[in-house]
This record gives structure tokens, C-alpha cells and sequence, in this order.
């Protein structure tokens, strides 16, 4: 079991969710799981603030169900708790301005290194000290979950590059690897449709937009094999979770050998990275 301890102030009361069980549930988990210094893992620096996880084992971890799990994690994202990124291997979580919340002050460093020594030792100690009346940076500061009202300015935001998309590229990309089978985009794109996939690009990044594209032209179930006929649709795989189940595997083929209608190279289409 792992040892040590985090903050959690009297004013969580006053935060909007604290009377949803689960969303202080969700919450508290985050703060003691979240790294509590930089640190190295499988060659990425985990920043402090910061897990890797899965939504699996999230979702064992609380005991909530997983669409329960993504409901909570919707609205912390929404108010500007955290941010998310995932990738077909593992979920990034960050806690957004995790200082405010776990900013180690001198008063706590001072107990930590008095708790193990005998009561009058921890007395002389203490008593010779002089004062401290100075606030390091972001302590006394809002300890609150951020509400919204910060945004996500305490948290990485996502390369400004990624939001360059040549959606002529894109459509012609898509219809070749589909081969319309999900039906043939049209060029141009609606505002609507440019707006998702901005935002698909801004948090999963470019890769993952290329492979969502060609695991759902390998998947025989999105492509109709399935008992209810449903076929998927370019619409239907950029919407958030849609995009983030096929991202994940959910509808590979069961055989683990996905059969792509194309065998082109979709890295070298480039139609992110338009000057």
C-alpha cells in the first residue's frame, strides 16, 4: 500500500458537486492517484497532477459503471477540473492547477519531519522556529474544484498545429480508404462537422484521427455485419465517445486481424498539417 497523504479542505462542501456521491468519489480518487511529483514512465514524463490510466480500471477502481464513469468525467471536464487524452493504450488525466488543491506548505513540512521524534523533541523543535507568516505561491488561494470559472489555464493546452485541418484532404482521404461504405463525404464541410473535428484533432491529436479512420474501415461490425444492420457513419465516428470507443478497439474485428479497404499509408496523406 502506498504511503503518505493529500490535503482535502473543509470548503469541498461548498463545491457544486459534493452532494453527488459519485462525483466526490470520482474526485477524491483522482487527487490520491495523480502523481505527486514529475516523474518517468515508459519513456513520457508524467507531470505532477497527472495519471495514466484506462477507463476499465478507473471504473473498477470507484465501483461506478463505465457510462456512469464517463458522465462524471464529462462534467469535471466541462468545469474545468481536468482534462483528458487518450490514446489506444492508455487515458492521460491531468487536475487542473493541482497546486491549489496539494501545495506542500512550510507548516507541513515542518509536522512531517516532527512526526517521528518523541513528543518533548517535537516540542523544542517547534517552539524555536520562528514564525512563518508567509504564504507560498498558491497557498490560501481557492482550494475549491475550479467551477469553470478558470477554465483549463492551469492545464497543457494542446498544440496550437493541431487545429490546422485541410478538410478537402480529408474528405478525398476518407472516401478513398472507406471506399463509401459509410458514405461518401462531401467537400465542403459544414461548420458543424469542422467544429467536431477540430475538437477530435485538439484532444486526441492527429494520429488518432488517422487510425479512428482506419480501424472503422477494418471493422466489420461498423461496417454493417452486425445483428441490428447498423452502419456507421462519418458523423457517428466523430462524435466523443463514438470516436473514443473505435479509437480504443471496441469494434476491431474479433479476430484481431483487421481488414482494411485500403492499404494506403494515411500519415502520408497529411491533411493535418496544412500551411
Amino acid at each position: 500500500m502506498e504511503s503518505g497523504w493529500i490535503k482535502v479542505h473543509r470548503q469541498l462542501k461548498d463545491w457544486e458537486w459534493y452532494g453527488n456521491p459519485n462525483m466526490v468519489a470520482l474526485w477524491i480518487h483522482l487527487l490520491i492517484s495523480a502523481a505527486y511529483e514529475d516523474k518517468v514512465w515508459r519513456g513520457l514524463t508524467i507531470k505532477r497532477g497527472t495519471l495514466i490510466t484506462s477507463m476499465a480500471k478507473l471504473s473498477a477502481e470507484v465501483g461506478l459503471s463505465s457510462q456512469t464513469l464517463r458522465t462524471c468525467i464529462d462534467k469535471l471536464i466541462r468545469s474545468g477540473e481536468i482534462t483528458k487524452q487518450s490514446t489506444n493504450e492508455f487515458t492521460i488525466i491531468t487536475i487542473c492547477h493541482y497546486d491549489n488543491y496539494q501545495l506542500v506548505s512550510d507548516t507541513d513540512q515542518q509536522t512531517s519531519n516532527t512526526t517521528n521524534q518523541p513528543a518533548e523533541q517535537q516540542t523544542s523543535n517547534t517552539t524555536n522556529q520562528p514564525h512563518i507568516n508567509k504564504r507560498r505561491r498558491g497557498e490560501g488561494k481557492k482550494v475549491l474544484p475550479s467551477s469553470g470559472e478558470e477554465g483549463l489555464s492551469g492545464c497543457e493546452a494542446p498544440p496550437t498545429t493541431q487545429e490546422a485541418v485541410d478538410y478537402e484532404r480529408l474528405v478525398v482521404f476518407f472516401n478513398e480508404t472507406t471506399k463509401g461504405c459509410f458514405g461518401m463525404l462531401r467537400y465542403p464541410l459544414g461548420d458543424a462537422r469542422k467544429k467536431l473535428i477540430r475538437a477530435r484533432v485538439a484532444q486526441f491529436g492527429k494520429k488518432a484521427l488517422e487510425e479512428v479512420i482506419k480501424k472503422a474501415a477494418a471493422s466489420d461490425f461498423l461496417k454493417g455485419q452486425n445483428q441490428r444492420g447498423f452502419t456507421a457513419t462519418f458523423d457517428w465516428l466523430i462524435l466523443p465517445k463514438n470516436f473514443e470507443k473505435v479509437l480504443s478497439g471496441n469494434y476491431d474485428n474479433k479476430d484481431g486481424q483487421p481488414r482494411s479497404s485500403s492499404g494506403r499509408d494515411i500519415i502520408g496523406t497529411n491533411f493535418i498539417d496544412k500551411d
